[in-house]
C-alpha cells in the first residue's frame, strides 16, 4: 500500500514538472502534494 502512494507521489511530481498550463500545475501540484503527505503518514504509522 505504501509503495503505490510513493510511486504515485512521484509520477505525479513528474507531470507536475512537464506540466506547461497552469491547470496542469496546479492539479498535479496538488495530487502531489497530497500523496505525499499520505505516504509520510503511512511511514509512519506503519512504523509505530
Amino acid at each position: 500500500m505504501k509503495i503505490a502512494v510513493v510511486v504515485l507521489s512521484g509520477l505525479s511530481a513528474w507531470a507536475h514538472s512537464h506540466s506547461r498550463s497552469r491547470r496542469g500545475l496546479a492539479i498535479w501540484g496538488g495530487v502531489t502534494g497530497v500523496s505525499a503527505l499520505g505516504a509520510l503518514f503511512l511511514g509512519v504509522l506503519l512504523h509505530g
